[in-house]
């Protein structure tokens, strides 16, 4: 029975995480790639490597706040707060 219990905990800590990461990823998609993709001339985040650039994304977005570049392109409160919960979910996972 525990072993059950630990399971269906388990499934939902990764449902749970699969779910922060699509909606961080189309924060990136949508707010960093356009402009990363000019200089490396690819899409530089995918859901594949995302998680290995999170620790310099909470560097360069919310301890330097030099990221997003320029004016035009802002996070909002709300996106912000995503990119945090995922952010501490690749942490959590380590």
């Amino acid at each position: 029975m525990w072993k059950l219990v630990l399971g269906l905990l388990f499934l939902g800590q990764f449902v749970y995480g699969q779910d922060v990461k699509k909606e961080a990823f189309k924060i990136l998609e949508s707010k960093c790639n356009d402009c990363h993709r000019i200089e490396k001339k690819e899409s530089i985040f995918s859901l594949e490597n995302m998680d290995m650039y999170a620790r310099k994304i909470n560097r360069q977005v919310f301890i330097f706040k030099i990221m997003p570049k320029g004016d035009e392109v802002k996070l909002s409160d709300k996106e912000k707060a995503s990119l945090k919960t995922w952010i501490r979910w690749v942490k959590d996972q380590k």
